[in-house]
């Protein structure tokens, strides 16, 4: 049996997110809609709610650490990883 199988993915509520990032669910609900319009994918639950992965959190924390660290905007930063997203998370 190949132990990949075995991996249970954790998901996160947007409060749990927010909370990790130290950011408001206002914010948090922002960086999505901005990271959605440049082709990332969110997973959602039946009722069309966004949950979060590990993966997720970390590409906020990369969005936010670019925007931090240059004069990029949260959108510049969105597009300009636009391809890093797809090649690293396969989204």
């Amino acid at each position: 049996m190949d132990p990949s199988q075995n991996e249970i993915e954790i998901l996160y509520s947007p409060g749990e997110v927010s909370d990790t990032l130290k950011v408001k669910d206002s914010t948090l609900r922002k960086y999505c809609g901005i990271l959605e319009n440049a082709g990332y994918n969110f997973s959602k639950n039946n009722r069309g709610h966004r949950q979060y992965t590990d993966k997720d959190v970390m590409t906020f924390k990369k969005l936010i650490a670019a925007t931090k660290n240059s004069d990029m905007t949260i959108e510049a930063a969105a597009e300009t990883e636009k391809g890093f997203f797809a090649r690293l998370f396969g989204k």
